[in-house]
């Protein structure tokens, strides 16, 4: 990838969400007052992320741990690497075993976020009582300790396609706010079988009971798998957001702090039984 690849990707994904954010502050104008606070830690987030200044809070939170753990991956897989793609049927044959692996490991980095002890943390992102193209970078920084264990897998075994890659994580890169956004468009059979809809995401985030834990994934397959699909209904709206008053703050230092304590303390319960 050189350069002007670089500038031309990051100039196409910065246009993508600027066209969602208009679409999404036409649509939702009448509900921005009553849920600023909640759109106010969105944009900061994905300031952050875009500036590639989020690593200061990540660094903070975990007290640099992060980075021993991704020094500690990187040395065990660097054994793990597929010779590169030759000919078209082997590059998409590596296309798709890449989207698979990927999807797979997502799958289980996101189920372990909805665990007791990972849950205060991963909280944080479906606080959000209003879905937005920003909600896909509304994190926690601490979950970044779980990271390495999924994301460098599959990067690692797939080193040398490095363009297969790339590719596929830029184009995950577009799909993640997209799924973010508030879209009433469950996709049909390819929002059940090949790419979960935004309405699919949006039963992820709501805020009932019944759906908890439902959705992980990115290919539908997974929770097929493993009893986590569930249909969302299109004749039936649905609310998003957690119960927790203190996501009502702007102060995300504050919810930081109060949702580190809390996981911390569930570890230490469960340690003491």
């Amino acid at each position: 990838m050189n350069y002007l690849d670089l500038n031309l990707k990051n100039f196409l994904l910065s246009f993508f969400y600027f066209v969602l954010l208009i679409l999404f502050l036409y649509k939702n104008k009448t509900l921005l007052r009553a849920y600023k606070n909640f759109l106010i830690n969105d944009a900061v987030m994905f300031i952050l992320k875009l500036t590639k200044k989020y690593f200061i809070l990540e660094i903070l939170f975990t007290l640099g741990f992060s980075f021993f753990i991704e020094d500690i991956n990187l040395s065990f897989l660097s054994f793990l690497v597929l010779e590169k793609s030759s000919g078209i049927y082997q590059t998409l044959f590596y296309i798709f075993c890449f989207f698979v692996t990927f999807t797979f490991f997502d799958y289980f980095h996101h189920a372990i976020q909805h665990t007791k002890i990972f849950w205060p943390i991963h909280r944080y992102h479906h606080s959000a009582k209003l879905l937005s193209p920003f909600t896909a970078s509304r994190n926690h920084p601490f979950i970044v300790i779980l990271e390495p264990f999924f994301r460098l897998f599959p990067l690692f075994i797939f080193a040398n396609n490095y363009e297969i890659v790339l590719t596929i994580l830029f184009l995950n890169l577009f799909y993640q706010p997209l799924v973010h956004s508030d879209i009433n468009s469950n996709w049909g059979w390819f929002g059940k079988y090949v790419l979960f809809s935004p309405l699919h995401h949006r039963l992820h985030h709501s805020s009932l009971e019944e759906h908890y834990g439902k959705n992980l994934g990115i290919f539908p397959l997974w929770d097929h798998l493993f009893n986590t699909y569930l249909q969302p209904s299109k004749d039936k709206k649905i609310n998003v957001g957690v119960i927790d008053k203190h996501y009502d703050s702007i102060n995300f230092f504050k919810i930081f702090y109060i949702d580190l304590k809390e996981s911390f303390g569930k570890v230490f319960n469960l340690l003491i039984k």
